[in-house]
Parts: structure tokens; C-alpha cells; sequence
């Protein structure tokens, strides 16, 4: 029988079950819509009836996680209609079937070696803005709000995932300010750019098996980075049968001279497992600080903005904070290329841009 399971000692992750339905042959994420799961009085409900049932939980580094028996035979027990992605990966066995469930359920050998890294570098969250992208379990946003980050945004590609597992594993370790503290999103990557905001931390683990999936994860970093915030990518050095690796990725990163990026943990026991780290390069930042001073040279009416009003407004925005000048001449400070910003048929445009600063919306 199909077991969600949580990775022993002993398991060898190399053959890891991916299937794809796509009869193309392509493995990209299929473009799901965003959306924000809000945590309910149903959820708590629910949470009450399994502690009152006497339910056991399992125990993961000192969090207590929704046993995955249990939810295995909601899903399992469900009418037609209901939980249909989870039930497909029960049906064919798989870890992963790309395009319909993306392995949420299972508790990742890499997640566990970030989790661990974090606490033994005693990485700072105190009041700081958290992501756990491709959270699954929810383990490591759950050890940022342990450590008392500000907030703490959750985010996994099914919305089945999030509602039977996230959410209740969120409750289940009583954090007080689980309702103020937290937001939750499903969906495609490149669905959620409007939706999540900036971040000073970015954690995510066995996200970068699929090379297809690259840009659109790079396009998350550029996006919702702070200026000094940094990436954390926990992930196999190879995925064997999709071919993800942890060299392409930063490889394609490089390409960017915005990234500075360092392997800051490896194993070698079993299959070799490494922690990337990312943060911005300081002539970036360098580069950041130029874009905002010649901006304010075509201010129309002789306004002075300091460069750290137009930043704010840079990391407050979707994609970019632009100037008009007198002449009509716009000045753009982006989070994505120039280029593809005014490039016909990109994905981001500009629009209403503001006599002084405006918005840019895509």
C-alpha cells in the first residue's frame, strides 16, 4: 500500500518515483492559479476532534506533524472529487507526479539537513519576513516562527497539501499568533508573484529536481528577495530520471552577476546532499544605489528622493519604481531585466507610471 512516508536513518532517497501525465514529455509545472488558503475555524476544529481522539503524532526535531496514516485515509475515504491530485499519487505510487502533486506529503532527507544546519549556525529570524517555498510539511517555516520571525509565509504547489497537512502541523505546534503571524499559498510559482511579498530569508528544499522549473523559480528569488536577504536551496547534488542538479542551478544563477552563491553544507553519506546559499553581490547592491540617485535627477519638479524612500518603494513593488522625467524620459528601477520589462510580450510590463513615483503593475 502507498505510504506518505517520513525518511529512517537508513533509506536511500537515489530512486526517487517521478511520474509525468503529460503525454508532451515536458515536466514543467502546469500553470495552477495562485491562491491564499486562509486558516479557518474548521481547521482548529478538526485539529481538536484528532488531539480529543487521542491521534498520535509524529515527532520531527522537536515538532509534532499530523501522522500521515491518518492522512492517508481521509484522502482515501473521500467521495469522488475530493483530494483527487493526492489520491493520483496513491493510485500510481509515486513520490511526484509532476504537473499534479508535487511530493508535499513527504518529509525530504534535505529539508531534515537544513533544518539541522539552521539551527547549528544559529541563523537569525527574530523579526524578520520568512518564506518556506515548497513548504510540504511546513517544518522549516514552523522553526523560523519558532525562533520569532515576524512572519512566516507558507507556500506548496497543492492546495490539498496546505488544508491536510501545513495548516494542521502550523496549529498543532500552538503558536499563538498563527492566525496574525501566517499566510498560506497554492499554486504554480509563476502564478504567485502578486501574492507573496518581500522577504528577508528564503527557505526551500528538494525544489530544484526539474530543470524546467529553474527560471521560474529565479524569477521567485529576483522578485522577492529583500537587498540583504538571503537564499537558502537544500537539495541532492543529482536527481536521477528528471536530471536537476545542484551545478545547473548555479550555473543559470551565475549567469546573473546579481547572485553571489556558496555551498555552505555537504554530505557525502549516501546520496550527496548539499545547503546553496544566495545572497545578493554587493556591486548589486552597488548598482541598486546608482539606479535610485540617477533617478532622482528626473524628478519633474526638482524633488530630491532619497535613495532610501526609492528603495523602500522598489521592494514594496510587483516589479519596478519608475521616474518621468520632463521630457517624458522614464527611469526604471527594477526587480526584473530592463529589457524584459519593455520587451513586447513579456510577462512583466510597465504601466501607469506617475508623474513622480509609480507602481508598476503587471
Amino acid at each position: 500500500m502507498f505510504k506518505f512516508n517520513f525518511p529512517s536513518e537508513n533509506q536511500d532517497e537515489t530512486d526517487i518515483h517521478f511520474d509525468d501525465l503529460n503525454s508532451s514529455g515536458k515536466t514543467s509545472l502546469q500553470e495552477i492559479d495562485g491562491q491564499e488558503i486562509e486558516i479557518s475555524n474548521d481547521h482548529f476544529q478538526k485539529i481538536k476532534k484528532y488531539r480529543e481522539s487521542c491521534s498520535s503524532t509524529s515527532l520531527v526535531r522537536g515538532f509534532h506533524l499530523v501522522d500521515l496514516k491518518y492522512v492517508e485515509e481521509l484522502v482515501t475515504s473521500q467521495k469522488s472529487g475530493e483530494f483527487e491530485s493526492l489520491k493520483t499519487a496513491i493510485k500510481m505510487n509515486s513520490d511526484v507526479i509532476s504537473g499534479v502533486y508535487e511530493g508535499g506529503l513527504k518529509i525530504w532527507e534535505c529539508t531534515l539537513d537544513l533544518l539541522d544546519y539552521l539551527n547549528k549556525e544559529s541563523v537569525q529570524f527574530d523579526g524578520l519576513d520568512v518564506l518556506d517555498l515548497g513548504c510540504g510539511a511546513g517544518l522549516l517555516g514552523m522553526h523560523a516562527l519558532r525562533k520569532g520571525a515576524h512572519s512566516v509565509h507558507f507556500q506548496d504547489y497543492n492546495t490539498e497539501v496546505l488544508s491536510l497537512c501545513t495548516i494542521p502541523n502550523v496549529i498543532l505546534n500552538n503558536n499563538p499568533d498563527v492566525k496574525s503571524k501566517t499566510n498560506f499559498f497554492a499554486g504554480d510559482w509563476g502564478s504567485l508573484h502578486h501574492k507573496l511579498k518581500s522577504y528577508d530569508i528564503i527557505l526551500t528544499s528538494e525544489t530544484i529536481y526539474n530543470p524546467e522549473n529553474y527560471r521560474k523559480l529565479i524569477q521567485i528569488f529576483e522578485e522577492m528577495v529583500k537587498k540583504n536577504g538571503v537564499i537558502y536551496v537544500a537539495a541532492k547534488h543529482f536527481y536521477f530520471g528528471v536530471g536537476g542538479n545542484v551545478y545547473e542551478f548555479e550555473k543559470l544563477l551565475r549567469q546573473n552577476e546579481r547572485w553571489n552563491t556558496s555551498i555552505c553544507f555537504c554530505s557525502t553519506e549516501g546520496v550527496k546532499r548539499e545547503i546553496l546559499k544566495i545572497v545578493q553581490s554587493a556591486d548589486q547592491n552597488h548598482q541598486r544605489a546608482k539606479y535610485d540617485l540617477s533617478a532622482s535627477q528626473f524628478s519633474p519638479d526638482g524633488r530630491v528622493f532619497q535613495v532610501e524612500y526609492a528603495q523602500k518603494a522598489v521592494e514594496n513593488s510587483g516589479t519596478a519604481v519608475a521616474l518621468r522625467g520632463k521630457d517624458g524620459v522614464v527611469f526604471a528601477v527594477e526587480k526584473l531585466v530592463t529589457s524584459k520589462l519593455y520587451e513586447t510580450g513579456a510577462n512583466r510590463r510597465i504601466f501607469n507610471i506617475d508623474t513622480h513615483i509609480g507602481m508598476v503593475k503587471s
